[in-house]
């Protein structure tokens, strides 16, 4: 598993929550795994950043617990599924599998406000 650190924000008006790895700029690929989730991935097949619109319905969570800065998400993807997580304070808020039908490349990534 690679750790990376992220920078994550959210967007209490427009619910929507984001993140980056720190350093990356821009993305070669924009997926949409599932309603509102969203994965970016670079040249190389790596994600770069993901965002979340309406968040809050989404992850089935409260806008306040959103706006934590401890924050670790992680994305694990072979030919056959993505899975996401996202913890925050270390407790798990969110655990969705998904149908790799984009055919992005094998990787297992954590993003970890705190690394």
């Amino acid at each position: 598993m690679k750790t990376q650190r992220l920078i994550s924000s959210y967007d209490e008006i427009n619910d929507i929550f984001y993140g980056k790895i720190d350093g990356k700029n821009g993305y070669f690929a924009n997926y949409a795994v599932n309603k509102g989730i969203f994965i970016n991935i670079d040249k190389n097949g790596f994600p770069v950043s993901f965002f979340i619109n309406h968040a809050s319905n989404v992850l089935h969570i409260s806008k306040e617990i959103l706006e934590e800065s401890n924050v670790k998400v992680g994305i694990d993807c072979d030919n056959i599924s993505i899975i996401f997580n996202i913890f925050i304070n270390n407790v798990k808020i969110y655990n969705g599998k998904f149908e790799n039908n984009y055919k992005i490349p094998a990787f297992n990534f954590m993003l970890d406000t705190n690394y």
